[in-house]
């Protein structure tokens, strides 16, 4: 799922100011992709108020896990056309997904 993603998010060039930061290996990362952006918090919150999940860790990372047990083919997909879109029509620069909260 995860190398799914990944080829997904390379077929989208308004992707590519997302940097990868977990390894390209899969047996080298486990579950998980990491990506770093200057607004990867508001990227996140964007995302949420989609119902699409991922995590934020300070200063600038945006992750994604993958759970076979949880998600399709279909919901990578949908992640990354969503993704694309917050991205590319910078929805995550409305004030709402800038608030800082306790929890991301």
């Amino acid at each position: 799922l995860s190398d799914y993603f990944l080829a997904l998010v390379a077929a989208h060039p308004e992707l590519n100011e997302l940097q990868l930061v977990s390894p390209v290996a899969a047996e080298q990362r486990g579950g998980q992709l990491a990506f770093a952006h200057g607004e990867g918090y508001a990227i996140c919150q964007a995302l949420a108020a989609t119902g699409i999940l991922s995590d934020f860790r300070s200063p600038d990372l945006l992750r994604f896990g993958f759970s076979p047990l949880f998600l399709r083919f279909a919901d990578i997909a949908k992640a990354v056309a969503v993704l694309a879109e917050i991205v590319a029509q910078r929805r995550f620069d409305e004030p709402a997904f800038k608030q800082r909260q306790k929890v991301t």
